[in-house]
């Protein structure tokens, strides 16, 4: 038996019998069956691909906020600190010399200061102040 299908402005195709669309069907089902298995563990590989993603990304930003931190600039604290460390009941001149000595030391003529001596994984308080 011979069929004919003809779409439009197509000439028409011919199929010498329906048994081998059926095959070719049935082969295309098979494949689908496979694929689709295959689809749904790729989406799920995606999905951790993801996840993993989203948290190296966040745990990048919480390093980089705690490298900011460490980098941020501590002169008001080391000022604070020296007065601390030097904490006299009375303020004589020789405190107030060796503060305005820490203090040149620190603020300089308010120029710019170099970055690494003010740093807190570097600072060191001076210790002739």
């Amino acid at each position: 038996m011979i069929q004919s299908i003809k779409l439009q402005n197509q000439r028409p195709i011919i199929f010498a019998n329906s048994r081998s669309i059926n095959e070719w069907h049935e082969k295309c089902l098979k494949k689908e069956y496979t694929l689709v298995p295959l689809q749904q563990q790729l989406n799920e590989a995606l999905c951790k691909l993801a996840k993993y993603k989203h948290l190296i990304h966040s745990q990048k930003h919480k390093f980089e906020a705690l490298v900011e931190k460490e980098n941020e600039d501590v002169r008001r604290r080391s000022i604070y600190s020296w007065q601390m460390k030097h904490l006299q009941e009375e303020c004589d001149s020789a405190f107030y010399d060796g503060f305005d000595k820490f203090h040149s030391q620190l603020i300089g003529d308010g120029s710019e200061y170099t970055e690494h001596k003010y740093m807190k994984a570097a600072h060191n308080t001076p210790k002739d102040a």
